[in-house]
């Protein structure tokens, strides 16, 4: 892009001809260099902060992240070797808690015995 902008700079200065329309010609390619320059460094910022929180996910969740990439198509990846296990369903036996009758039974007997 700076090339570009140089290249035109160039050939508005060389070419034109009324003075007025040359300072108008090279306003407007300032501007939109500036304005390229300024999203490039968006985007690098941006591009940054992506790959940050793309990292801090693959640390946080490592078995739930797919590493896709547009146009990977021709390398399929192979299936993950680890397998998300569902959530237990209300079939599963949950220990039921202790009751505040026999917990106040097991610390009596405690004390009475020290």
């Amino acid at each position: 892009m700076d090339e570009k902008a140089h290249g035109m700079l160039k050939l508005i200065e060389e070419g034109g001809k009324p003075f007025a329309k040359r300072v108008e010609m090279i306003e407007a390619v300032k501007e939109s260099y500036l304005a390229f320059k300024a999203l490039a460094e968006r985007y690098d910022v941006l591009s940054k902060e992506l790959q940050n929180a793309n990292n801090i996910i693959e640390t946080v969740f490592p078995e739930q992240v797919q590493l896709s990439m547009d146009g990977d198509d021709d390398y399929p990846m192979p299936a993950p070797k680890t397998t998300i296990k569902p959530a237990p369903t209300k079939s599963t036996k949950v220990p039921k808690g202790i009751s505040m009758d026999s917990l106040k039974g097991f610390i009596n007997n405690a004390f009475k015995q020290s």
